[in-house]
């Protein structure tokens, strides 16, 4: 039997070509992300410049959320407080999700650790009953 590495396709890393394409993916997702029911572009830039502790003006926004402009990139620091400000987590789909992760915030964390605690529970069951039927 022969011990070969698999390539990272073959484990569901992105390929080269997705990597390429990752920083337009990543744009769509913000622009996506800036299109707020109650919040103007204008406001979402105050509330990220408040958070970064720099200054991020509407201008910038247009610039990242362009796939065309690919000297703008969108930092991961600017993408967590997206998510903060917008509570919108294309941004983040956008960068993980080619890499096989997922995003999971909120009562769905909550959803995730019930599940895990029910798989125990079952578990402890069946051995639970395994050990009264020795005792039969």
């Amino acid at each position: 039997m022969t011990n070969r590495k698999k390539d990272g396709a073959q484990l569901g890393f992105p390929t080269l070509d997705d990597i390429v394409d990752l920083d337009r993916y990543i744009s769509a997702a913000f622009a996506r992300d800036l299109k707020h029911p109650t919040k103007s572009r204008r406001g979402i830039a105050d509330e990220l410049s408040s958070i970064l502790g720099r200054e991020i003006t509407e201008q910038k926004l247009n610039n990242l959320a362009s796939a065309s402009h690919q000297r703008h990139r969108l930092h991961l620091d600017v993408a967590a407080a997206n998510y903060k400000v917008t509570g919108n987590m294309e941004v983040l789909k956008a960068a993980l999700e080619p890499f096989g992760i997922l995003p999971i915030v909120g009562k769905d964390i909550t959803y995730l650790e019930l599940a895990k605690a029910l798989r125990r529970r079952q578990r402890l069951d069946r051995e639970i009953e395994e050990l009264e039927e020795r005792l039969r």
